[in-house]
C-alpha cells in the first residue's frame, strides 16, 4: 500500500484526511486468474503528547471508505473490473515522532486495519485477511511548534 495525507494542528490535536491504494499485483487467493485492487481514504483525527520534546508519542484514528475489486490486468497495464464491493476501514495508529527541526519530523509508527465489507462472490476475502499489523516510516513537513 502507498498513500498520503494532510492534517491541521489545533493545539496538540489534529484533523485531516488521508488515502491509500494497493500498488502491487495481487491475485485473489481462491482464483489466481483474477487480480485484486484495493483503495480507501477518509478522515484522520489524533492527539500529539508533549510535541516539544525531541521524541514524543502520537495516537490517531483513521476512518474511511473505499473499494475492493477483482479484475483482469490488461497488457497495457489497465485493470478491467469484473466485480467490486464497497468497504469500511478503521485504523488505530501509534507513532513515535522524532523532531529534527521546526520544519521536519520523522515518524516511526504501527497500525492495524479493520476492514469490513470485503466479500466478493466465491473469491471473497474476510475481515481477518486484512486484520494484520503494519509498521511504517513517515515524513512530516510543515511549521511545527
Amino acid at each position: 500500500m502507498m498513500g498520503g495525507g494532510g492534517r491541521i494542528l489545533v493545539g496538540n490535536a489534529f484533523f485531516g484526511g488521508y488515502g491509500f491504494g494497493k500498488t502491487n499485483k495481487t491475485t485473489f487467493k481462491y482464483n489466481d486468474q483474477y487480480n485484486m485492487n484495493f483503495g480507501y481514504g477518509g478522515l484522520w483525527v489524533g492527539y500529539i503528547f508533549a510535541p516539544n520534546k525531541p521524541v514524543h508519542l502520537s495516537l490517531s484514528l483513521q476512518t474511511g471508505w473505499g473499494n475492493i475489486s477483482q479484475g483482469i490486468a490488461q497488457d497495457d497495464g489497465d485493470f478491467e473490473t469484473i466485480e467490486s464491493n464497497s468497504v469500511f476501514v478503521l485504523t488505530p495508529i501509534a507513532e513515535l515522532d522524532f523532531n529534527f527541526s521546526r520544519f521536519f519530523i520523522l515518524g516511526l509508527g504501527t497500525s492495524i486495519n479493520y476492514v469490513s465489507g470485503t466479500g466478493i462472490a466465491e473469491t471473497s476475502y474476510t475481515t481477518k485477511d486484512f486484520f494484520k499489523p503494519s509498521v511504517y516510516l513517515s515524513f512530516k513537513f510543515g511549521w511545527f511548534y
